[in-house]
């Protein structure tokens, strides 16, 4: 397990927490905005996008912030490999590589309008949006051992989310958050790449990210309905399908942890001070929940779930009422 060992000049580091851990009602980390969540188990750390503060807030398991890593014009999404964390700056169309142990930072060569990022194998990969754009971006990629020049792809596709699993080498799961909204999963090539496999969603049911299990078998793409669990090779249903009747919204993330949990967030459709439990935690494969707790009056935000790889933490992010990026950190009963 590694630990932030220093500090640079966009980043302040203090200790990370013991072991024993205390579990706040939530962090709440300003009016930073909100881009999406990651886990580090390697680290014991949770790294918040923050792309108005132009930062990504880390975490530890305690919910405590412990690091600011600063100096990243509209930090969205991110990736981890190798020992680094790969963030994008959707203001300057760049790519940061964050070295985890000192948090010392680079940039890399970029794109304009990069936002979401992956790693499949040595190569990292982004949504690219054309400047001036309005829905549909391509893919854009970049060998890591390299250091090649960013390679654009030519096919585009609408509002897409990236995940990718070492089951699957060499590819890349793409969701189209459109209506109905598709799930693929892509063998790419020089400029154009290759179906494997693909699946389209209902109408009105608009996927809300990726989440891919540790063993890269399933994949759950939350729409506006439902849970329903997918074969990751298919990318057809497996018959699975998570109750989320008891809540007052609809799935807005979900999560996959090692040890075969799922974590789910719903998002609330109205501003409700009789609140139904909006994270739940569930046994892979099994319909009801196995834990549930409560964020903020409006529910988890999009991509704002995570769940530590041996399921005993969970990790949701909330707006206040006052617009207030809120971490709250569960221990999993």
């Amino acid at each position: 397990m590694r630990r932030f060992a220093g500090v640079t000049a966009v980043a302040t580091v203090l200790l990370l927490a013991s072991a024993d851990r205390t579990f706040a009602a939530g962090t709440n980390l300003g009016p930073i905005g909100f881009g999406t969540m990651l886990v580090d188990n390697a680290d014991n750390a949770v790294f918040v996008s923050a792309p108005k503060a132009n930062a990504v807030k880390v975490l530890n398991f305690s919910g405590e912030v412990v690091a600011t890593i600063g100096g990243i014009d509209g930090a969205y999404g991110m990736a981890l490999s190798g020992g680094n964390l790969y963030v994008a700056g959707t203001t300057f169309g760049g790519i940061v590589e964050v070295h985890l142990p000192d948090l010392t930072t680079s940039e890399l060569r970029g794109a304009a309008g990069i936002k979401w990022l992956t790693v499949s194998g040595t190569t990292l990969w982004a949504t690219r949006r054309p400047q001036g754009g309005c829905c549909w971006s391509a893919l854009a990629s970049m060998r890591l051992n390299g250091r090649e020049n960013v390679r654009l792809h030519e096919q585009e596709y609408i509002e897409p989310q990236l995940a990718s699993s070492p089951s699957f080498p060499n590819q890349v799961f793409v969701v189209e958050e459109s209506s109905p909204g598709t799930v693929l999963r892509l063998r790419i090539g020089r400029r154009r790449a290759k179906v494997l496999a693909e699946t389209k969603f209902g109408e009105l049911e608009i996927p809300e990210g990726l989440a891919l299990s540790s063993n890269g078998q399933l994949l759950l793409a939350p729409d506006h309905t439902n849970l329903e669990e997918l074969n990751a090779e298919t990318l057809k249903p497996d018959g699975v399908v998570y109750d989320t009747e008891r809540t007052e919204g609809q799935p807005s993330a979900a999560a996959y942890s090692q040890s075969d949990l799922l974590a789910a967030g719903v998002e609330r459709r109205w501003y409700s001070t009789e609140l139904s439990p909006d994270v739940a935690v569930y046994a892979v494969g099994k319909p009801a929940p196995i834990f549930e707790a409560t964020t903020e009056p409006w529910g988890v935000l999009r991509d704002g779930i995570g769940i530590s790889e041996d399921g005993t933490t969970v990790f949701a992010a909330s707006e206040a009422s006052n617009g207030d990026v809120v971490i709250s950190t569960f221990a999993v009963s």
